[in-house]
């Protein structure tokens, strides 16, 4: 993924207000609203990004393109974008024995104290 839209990816996180998804306690997870998302153009560009860079899960018998970053991974419902109205995050598992594909490491600089 070009260094541009990682620092992209990184911005949009942190300025993201993520909920708490209180209707699914056996999938604890988060997810933001594109409609609380300041510039729609960032919403849209932060879903194709999942779609381009991420890969294909299945979860509960259907399939998902999901991006791991960090500690989370992301995922939209798979609808067409014009539709998508939200985007999902998690906490990823620990680590196992196999690396999980393609984990997208954001350069943070450590902040001065």
């Amino acid at each position: 993924m070009p260094q541009n839209d990682r620092e992209f990816v990184g911005r949009l996180i942190e300025k993201s207000n993520w909920h708490f998804a209180k209707t699914m306690p056996q999938n604890p997870h988060y997810y933001m609203l594109r409609k609380e998302c300041p510039q729609d153009d960032d919403f849209v560009r932060f879903v194709e990004i999942i779609r381009q860079y991420g890969y294909r899960y299945q979860y509960g018998g259907y399939w998902y393109i999901k991006l791991d970053v960090d500690e989370w991974f992301y995922w939209t419902m798979g609808a067409p974008l014009e539709e998508t109205i939200l985007i999902n995050r998690k906490e990823r598992p620990p680590k196992k024995t196999a690396p999980a594909p393609a984990v997208l490491r954001l350069n943070r600089r450590a902040k001065a104290q």
